[in-house]
């Protein structure tokens, strides 16, 4: 089966080329990329991922730029910086950090996530893109995606690259440009498109001895025990999904391990408090889906991330079930909110 994008995606990517264009090639549209208008009426409908592919390498071609990829997305600098600022405080090293920028990255983009290893040597962290459809993916995508984590990564972490490698060749004459732009050595023609930082400045002990999952656990164990304990189980497991979403939905076993409890005892406890795992995780995500759109910084995007959803159409279902209209419609003067949970100027749900 071939790989899809929602309609939602490759709208931003119409504005994107409308932007830089001044207009939109209905042509181009309708009869290279075969869309026809009632096409792109359902913003979670799918159409090939061949069609951004196709889109991308257009807009290049008509504005003359070989860099596309790296002007648009600084471009987009400001507006990416103010979300992953709000997803620093959530994460506690830095493969937990590149998991949740993964995350944003797939549900911003749907072309591709990110995953960490450490070289054999153990001098390096290696921080590997992987795109969805390797054969319909534009270099100009693959550089966009890697500046945007170069530039979250020194957000949270104030570290540079020590390189950057490309599969793809540098385009001509442009081989200082892409050094300026990511301040650094950068590699063309390799196996692999990644970006290398030295591991000592990267990882904590038990980034080493422990894979990431038990690092959360940790971490957020530790939390829990400095925080008010609360009187029911019901409670905790709302404070631990809470603070566990935003590296995507929580399974009750994680959850139950956390709680030092078997998945068994967890649910008859849930069911002695007239309640389940699945109802509280729904709840929880309704009262954050209230809480987040109080304030206007925030995007869907944002709150599918914070909701621990993998696909953000997911997250438009839940909203339209939750609240009878589709998030696109949604008047932001309408208040969805209890009193209680109105909180301005964050984010962060923990805060």
């Amino acid at each position: 089966m071939k790989p899809t994008v929602s309609v939602r995606t490759f709208k931003l990517h119409l504005a994107r080329h409308q932007f830089l264009n001044g207009q939109i090639d209905e042509v181009f549209i309708q009869e290279t990329l075969s869309i026809e208008p009632e096409n792109l009426l359902n913003d979670d409908d799918r159409i090939p991922l061949s069609c951004v592919y196709a889109l991308i390498n257009y807009t290049a071609q008509v504005e003359q730029d070989p860099i596309l990829g790296l002007r648009y997305s600084k471009g987009q600098y400001a507006s990416f910086i103010q979300s992953a600022q709000s997803l620093k405080k959530a994460a506690f090293s830095l493969p937990d950090y590149i998991n949740i920028i993964s995350r944003y990255l797939c549900l911003s983009t749907e072309i591709g996530s990110f995953s960490w290893y450490q070289t054999e040597n153990r001098y390096e962290i290696l921080i590997q893109f992987n795109p969805v459809d390797p054969d319909h993916i534009t270099y100009h995508q693959v550089d966009g995606a890697m500046m945007m984590l170069k530039e979250a990564i020194f957000a949270k972490f104030r570290l540079e690259p020590r390189h950057i490698s490309f599969k793809h060749t540098c385009p001509a004459d442009q081989e200082r440009t892409y050094s300026e732009y990511f301040e650094c050595e950068v590699r063309f023609n390799q196996p692999q498109n990644s970006i290398a930082y030295k591991d000592e400045a990267c990882l904590t002990p038990n980034d080493q001895i422990y894979p990431i999952e038990m690092v959360n656990t940790f971490a957020l164990l530790e939390k829990a025990r400095h925080q008010q304990q609360p009187t029911s189980l019901s409670n905790s497991v709302v404070f631990l999904i809470e603070r566990s979403l935003i590296r995507g939905e929580p399974s009750r076993e994680n959850i139950a391990k956390i709680l030092f409890l078997s998945v068994r005892t967890l649910q008859r406890r849930l069911s002695q408090e007239n309640t389940t795992y699945q109802a509280l995780l729904e709840k929880t995500r309704k009262r954050l889906t209230q809480q987040f759109l109080a304030n206007p910084n925030v995007t869907h995007t944002d709150i599918a991330l914070w909701l621990g959803y993998s696909e953000a159409s997911q997250y438009y279902q839940a909203f339209k079930r939750w609240y009878g209209h589709s998030a696109k419609d949604h008047n932001p003067t309408q208040d969805l909110r209890s009193p209680i949970f109105k909180r301005s100027g964050t984010l962060h749900p923990s805060d």
